[in-house]
């Protein structure tokens, strides 16, 4: 998920001595994961001293229940991971249109661009010697169209966006480049914890009280309110109150000619402002061996004392239906209707398949309640956001061969965000037709066959990008079509989290459950991070839950471990 482009320099910004380091940590959680790992060999703790080893069962084999059960069996556990589809790795989704014959090609369904700032997923990369990435197409950065209200405009590789932006750019600029965002910036990249005691200072007035921001807008007399507590559209009335209906609806079609956010209106003002200094929208990077690579590794590696490789311990084709504890402290899990006792149990997935998958949310006399009601409330409430993609494979990278042909193309219609990627190592070309989220991903949802979804997509685009929509006709490999909507997904049932106004009380219960926990059962995954979107978000949860779990059953920590973070360091609200 990406929103932005990197914003250029403007007369408010005030620039830092120097470029920030990548975050180290996230806002809302102040805890350094990556430095965790740096200063303690790779491993949450010490090996397991019980005889027998302990028996965990992870429920759900994506990124977090991954990287839970990777560090679990490191320590020695005896580890189960539950997956209710044929593979793994979840919403990092690197799909192969051609195992056999050309493997380099991928089609990126879910997460498709990392920036630094993702320590974790970095750490991982560099730990099985990824190959190094390279800047990721996005608007601005390669040649670029721009369709709005029916107008084509032209962004040429590393140039301003069309003149059409330059009041909404400017506005956003001034905005993100001002000081106590750069200070922010700079004080996750040094990752101290004096730095992080100026952050937590900072942010809670800012998710509080808001912050009186450039020319002195909002005036004295409207006063500020908290950022989670508004929505997006709100916080953009208040720090633009010049703006009119125009400059609205620009923002909520194109954004700063980067994607639109008319469907990310509703959701919280922080939800948006915390990519800022987490780093999320800065120096996306296109790895080219695919995200899931890294999950392909981690899988195939043995690992631990018994040099276990997590893909001899993944049931696929179990889909989990129950977790309770029970009185003595252990917990059973019931998949395909066999139930199994565990001495804990991590749940990895999405807050919508805990509800309508697990029912995890329903108090049950018999096993006892799961989760407090705050995060019982949390489950079912939490905003899981919509989105689609559609991609295909062509015989040539054919926007290379024509300075008037762009790789990237951004519209208000049905074709929001298009991107050519350049895989190494095929001549064959990737194309994203389409990545859209939210009421613009519901919008052809009912066109279920591909080739006809692709069609009507490429006719929005006939009349002002024709010779795009041409050449890629004529390089097109018909076989290739892919398709995905997350919302339509049994076990996903959505793609990325984003709180509405006022649901970051609900988001901090779920993202601290795994401290609060006493029956055995913890929590991750994305959607109770404060990151979703971002595969960092759920490696985090992973961190915690797999702590936390290693905790229960009786192992050693390291001093400093992901347990000692602060459940209450910021007041978000009622």
């Amino acid at each position: 998920m990406s929103f932005f482009v990197t914003p250029d320099p403007s007369p408010h910004t005030v620039a830092a001595p120097q470029k920030p380091a990548p975050a180290t940590t996230f806002l809302d959680i102040l805890y350094n994961f990556r430095g965790y790992l740096e200063a303690n060999g790779g491993r949450i703790g010490e090996p397991f001293a019980n005889t027998p080893p302990p028996r965990i069962a992870v429920i759900g084999a994506g990124p977090a229940g991954l990287l839970a059960a990777y560090q679990l069996v490191q320590l020695g556990a005896s580890v189960k991971v539950f997956e209710a589809s044929g593979k793994y790795a979840g919403r990092v989704d690197s799909f192969r249109p051609f195992p056999e014959h050309d493997p380099k090609v991928i089609f990126e369904l879910g997460a498709m661009r990392v920036p630094p700032s993702e320590q974790l997923y970095n750490y991982y990369h560099d730990k099985f010697g990824g190959q190094a990435p390279t800047p990721f197409p996005d608007p601005g950065v390669v040649n670029t169209q721009i369709i709005y209200q029916n107008m084509p405009y032209w962004q040429p590789a590393g140039g301003a966006p069309p003149k059409i932006f330059d009041r909404v750019t400017k506005d956003w600029n001034a905005f993100a480049g001002q000081k106590a965002f750069c200070n922010l910036a700079t004080w996750l990249g040094n990752g101290e914890p004096k730095d992080y005691t100026r952050v937590r200072t900072l942010w809670q007035q800012m998710i509080s009280s808001g912050y009186p921001l450039v020319n002195n807008w909002p005036p004295p007399t409207n006063p500020l309110t908290g950022w989670n507590q508004i929505s997006f559209f709100a916080g953009l009335r208040q720090q633009f109150p010049l703006w009119t209906e125009s400059e609205l609806s620009l923002f909520g079609s194109l954004g700063l000619g980067s994607g639109g956010f008319g469907p990310l209106y509703p959701v919280n003002f922080a939800e948006i402002v915390r990519l800022l200094p987490n780093g999320l929208e800065s120096e996306q990077k296109f790895y080219t061996q695919g995200l899931k690579w890294v999950f392909d590794q981690m899988v195939n590696t043995p690992v631990g004392p018994n040099n276990i490789k997590l893909i001899d311990v993944i049931a696929f084709n179990k889909e989990a239906t129950e977790v309770k504890s029970m009185i003595g402290g252990t917990v059973l899990v019931t998949a395909n209707k066999s139930t199994e006792e565990y001495d804990a149990a991590i749940v990895a997935t999405t807050n919508r398949s805990m509800q309508v998958d697990m029912e995890i949310t329903i108090d049950d006399p018999q096993r006892g309640d799961v989760l407090t009601t705050e995060q019982d409330t949390a489950i079912r409430k939490l905003h899981l956001m919509n989105s689609s993609k559609l991609c295909v494979a062509t015989t040539t990278k054919f926007w290379k061969d024509s300075t008037t042909i762009p790789q990237n193309i951004q519209t208000d219609g049905l074709c929001r965000g298009l991107y050519g990627l350049d895989y190494e190592g095929t001549d064959k070309g990737v194309v994203i037709v389409t990545y859209t989220w939210g009421d613009d991903s519901t919008k052809y949802i009912a066109i279920k066959d591909p080739v006809q979804r692709l069609d009507v997509l490429l006719s929005s685009l006939d009349a002002h990008s024709q010779e795009f929509v041409e050449a890629l006709r004529e390089h097109l490999i018909p076989s290739s079509i892919k398709m995905v909507d997350w919302q339509d997904e049994k076990n996903y049932y959505g793609a990325f989290k984003l709180n509405y106004p006022g649901q970051d009380v609900l988001n901090q219960s779920v993202y601290y459950q795994f401290i609060e926990s006493r029956n055995g059962i913890f929590l991750a995954g994305d959607s109770i991070g404060w990151s979703a979107g971002w595969i960092e978000c759920a490696l985090q949860t992973a961190m915690n839950a797999a702590a936390a779990a290693a905790k229960y059953v009786g192992g050693t920590l390291f001093s400093g471990n992901p347990t000692e973070q602060d459940p209450k360091q910021y007041d978000y609200g009622q």
